[in-house]
């Protein structure tokens, strides 16, 4: 039996950070339900899709990340009709999970003091870029501004150009993973005293804090790190023969054993190159020119290999493809296969950890209202009342 089997959670939720939460929830075993307008769907995975050539909804590869394992519900909750079904709703469950600007729904009569109302116990878990409270909180972000005014793109780049961002708007993944932290703490507290909670998570706080040690280390040093490649001279990229490989190096024996590796003997001896950045900066060129004349005529395998046989933290930068023929994940039996309704069969990451508590019956993302009958009529509803709330387009 998954761990979170018996919990029902409503996720109302568009965008990444929110569906991610509720997918996590949904992978340990809750009832999860996704609702979406009933004309409009869910915005971002129907953008995801406009870039599939003819392609729908359930063609895109997003929308099936985001949404497997829930049952799927169609409601106008803007509808008068569709709002007081979703109290009825909320009264038998556990959590609602939603992403919209601080403030909407209450207008709806849906806050959390609303439906504390019909179900002290209910868990409200909202998810937006900058929190419930604050000057920002309703400004529009994206996941660039949230990496930047998160903290991630001071980190990245040189010094005398302008910051980077990852290709990927990981931060919403972060946002959504603290949800899911944060909805399950909330759910323990619940065992204590009965009572709900509003769960409050702002992106741009999630961003910080995974990267809070240049914010700290600022405090207590009073100083910024950095933002250079050769300020840290730390972790490299080197090209190989058949592509990149990556050097790092954490420790005085990891740096004595990387200048062992390229054959730059010399730079070991100093040990206050680990630590001195002016140092470090003088001698970049040389230990480049060393680093890269070892890897040249390696395969990115081999230089790898190499690396590891003398513990010197060492990556391949691995294409979506590689990945799946990595023996690393296969030995793990980490992807599996699934199947999706317009997209057909792939190759599916499992979550980064092996528990029986998570559920194995993998599910595809339903359809829109795929699921309306069976959650409907489970709180009461009539079988020709909800024909004609179809018929106005309320579900």
């Amino acid at each position: 039996m998954a761990g979170l089997d018996g919990l029902r959670v409503l996720d109302i939720s568009t965008g990444i950070s929110g569906p991610f939460c509720a997918r996590l929830l949904a992978d340990g075993g809750a009832d999860t339900i996704k609702v979406v307008d009933p004309m409009g769907g869910d915005p971002t995975s129907e953008e995801a899709a406009a870039l599939v050539k003819g392609g729908d909804l359930h063609s895109s590869a997003l929308h099936a990340f985001l949404n497997q394992n829930k049952r799927g519900l169609s409601l106008d909750i803007k509808h008068s009709a569709g709002q007081a079904i979703f109290k009825q709703l909320a009264a038998k469950s556990d959590v609602v999970i939603e992403s919209s600007s601080p403030g909407t729904l209450d207008e709806l009569g849906l806050g959390y003091k609303d439906l504390a109302t019909v179900n002290p116990g209910i868990i409200l878990t909202s998810i937006t870029e900058f929190g419930q409270t604050g000057p920002y909180k309703h400004y529009k972000g994206d996941h660039l501004a949230i990496s930047a005014i998160g903290g991630w793109a001071f980190c990245y780049g040189e010094q005398d150009r302008e910051p980077l961002q990852a290709g990927i708007p990981f931060m919403y993944h972060m946002a959504g993973t603290y949800g899911a932290i944060g909805t399950l703490s909330a759910i323990q507290g619940r065992r204590q005293d009965g009572k709900g909670q509003h769960v409050d998570v702002s992106a741009q706080e999630a961003c910080l804090n995974m990267l809070a040690y240049p914010q700290m280390l600022a405090q207590y040093h009073g100083t910024s790190l950095p933002r250079s490649f050769a300020a840290s001279m730390q972790t490299f990229y080197l090209k190989a023969q058949d592509g990149w490989i990556a050097l790092n190096y954490l420790s005085p024996v990891e740096w004595e054993n990387l200048c062992a590796l390229i054959g730059a003997f010399h730079l070991a001896v100093d040990p206050t190159l680990l630590y001195d950045m002016e140092k470090k900066r003088e001698i970049l060129p040389e230990l480049m020119k060393f680093a890269q004349e070892w890897a040249k005529d390696k395969t990115q395998d081999e230089a790898f290999q190499a690396a590891q046989e003398l513990r010197v933290p060492a990556g391949i930068p691995y294409t979506p493809k590689e990945m799946l023929d990595s023996e690393q994940f296969r030995s793990r039996d980490f992807f599996h296969k699934t199947s999706q309704p317009g997209l057909g069969t792939f190759a599916q990451p499992r979550n980064p950890f092996k528990s029986p508590s998570w559920r194995s019956d993998w599910q595809p993302a339903p359809r829109r209202g795929q699921d309306n009958d069976e959650v409907l009529t489970d709180i009461g509803m009539d079988p020709e009342y909800l024909r004609k709330l179809s018929d106005e387009h309320v579900i």
